[in-house]
């Protein structure tokens, strides 16, 4: 089985942000200008790249601004009835002199409504992240999360204690030789890959000791 780590990776921790920054904005913990920022670009990658993947980057090979996808899914004729992209434009306009130190307000002046356009985004399948990010803000539970939405289910085992940052958020390929999970994979919080050699030696000295015991 072929797994595009790289590409699980980046949804995850997109939802994360997208929750963690919506959540702060929701609760007034933060001034708004960077969570709104955060939250709207990351929830808005994590619904472009699922419903048009490819078309979150730039020509350069960059990751498209919020309001570049904006502009994509109001030309794709607002396939989204939760994505109210006018008012979502419209906050962004108000939090991007704040944040770039062009404003002589302490707070951008956004409305119940911007907020509730934001929420709003947690409707699209592959996002469905609000509750789960309110009931356990730590980053490192949220980031083992898997992508909620039905085609990223990976048949893969759950993640594990990663080598490298000692997160739980080591995710394996599959299953071993042995029927264990020393298999190659990736971190998804800190991006450590296990080659295929080294899951093979891990695979082989964890079975020994099994043996041995």
């Amino acid at each position: 089985m072929s797994v595009d780590f790289e590409g699980v990776r980046r949804q995850v921790l997109r939802r994360v942000r997208y929750a963690t920054n919506t959540i702060a904005l929701r609760d007034n913990l933060l001034p708004p200008e960077g969570p709104y920022d955060s939250g709207l670009t990351n929830g808005l990658l994590v619904i472009v790249t699922d419903t048009w993947p490819g078309k979150e980057i730039t020509a350069k090979g960059r990751m498209k601004a919020a309001a570049d996808l904006l502009n994509l899914i109001d030309q794709h004729g607002k396939p989204f009835p939760y994505v109210d992209t006018a008012l979502l434009q419209e906050g962004i306009d108000l939090t991007q002199p704040g944040r770039h130190g062009r404003s002589d307000d302490e707070f951008a002046v956004l409305r119940r409504e911007h907020m509730a356009a934001l929420v709003a985004l947690d409707e699209h399948p592959a996002l469905k992240f609000l509750d789960v990010a309110s009931a356990d803000r730590k980053v490192d539970h949220l980031n083992a999360e898997l992508p909620s939405h039905p085609k990223d289910r990976l048949d893969m085992p759950e993640p594990e204690m990663c080598d490298e940052c000692s997160r739980p958020t080591f995710l394996p390929s599959g299953w071993d030789m042995f029927g264990g999970t020393a298999t190659a994979g990736q971190c998804i919080a800190c991006g450590y890959l296990r080659s295929e050699d080294a899951a093979n030696d891990r695979a082989f000295q964890e079975a020994t000791t099994r043996a041995l015991d």
